[in-house]
């Protein structure tokens, strides 16, 4: 296999972020459609990765784990029809399913983002998480005090945090700082520019696994 899977995949998506636009994706389909397979096996060999520390993903097949190029842009005030970023999910659901689970991208800038937890939580399970972090805050707080994962994400994302106590909870839980939380990801950003395939994917299984144990707790609550 090409080690230049995702670096060549990064010059198409710079062109189209000048170019995007249907006529010039028309005009070079046949080229996105080659740099897909590829890409398509290079995230194959992601699954099988992941799938070592977490199998619960061993049957997730590359489709299940990649995204369309169209955008959906039915309620954004931006028209481009295009993504311009290269992009992967890993949930035992599929890539749109709701529960935990892994994610990157990588910007037309080379820079990637890698990110493993639960992004979107619904009310209900949202409470469940809280109810049990709040009876047994110390599997959690062990989880996001690891040194390893302290050193990679710096703890969790502080997005998306609540100013007020969440209702139904007491202000003076010991767990309190963690109960604020809407939601409960990690995220890492790593210049990926002039590194190969191989590289980018020993990155990416690095991170991800030391975001497993997160993603594994959540999980059970969903």
């Amino acid at each position: 296999m090409s080690i230049n899977i995702i670096q060549n995949y990064l010059v198409f998506t710079n062109e189209l972020e000048q170019n995007n636009n249907k006529i010039w994706f028309d005009d070079n389909r046949d080229r996105y459609k080659k740099l897909s397979e590829d890409y398509k096996n290079w995230i194959g060999e992601l699954i099988f990765g992941v799938s070592e520390f977490d199998d619960r993903l061993r049957f997730l097949t590359p489709n299940e784990c990649t995204f369309r190029i169209n955008r959906d842009y039915r309620f954004s005030k931006n028209k481009e029809p295009y993504k311009t970023h290269i992009s992967g999910g890993f949930n035992h659901n599929g890539k749109t399913g709701y529960t935990a689970g892994y994610y990157f991208e990588i910007s037309i800038k080379g820079m990637l983002m890698v990110a493993g937890g639960q992004y979107w939580v619904e009310p209900d399970v949202l409470y469940r998480i809280r109810r049990e972090i709040d009876s047994n805050p110390m599997p959690l707080q062990d989880i996001v005090q690891n040194p390893d994962f302290v050193d990679t994400f710096g703890g969790l994302s502080t997005d998306n945090i609540l100013k007020t106590v969440p209702k139904g909870f007491d202000k003076n839980s010991l767990a309190i700082e963690l109960l604020r939380y809407k939601n409960y990801i990690a995220t890492c950003l790593v210049d990926i520019n002039r590194l190969d395939d191989e590289q980018i994917k020993k990155i990416i299984l690095e991170k991800l696994k030391t975001v497993s144990p997160l993603v594994k707790y959540l999980r059970t609550m969903s």
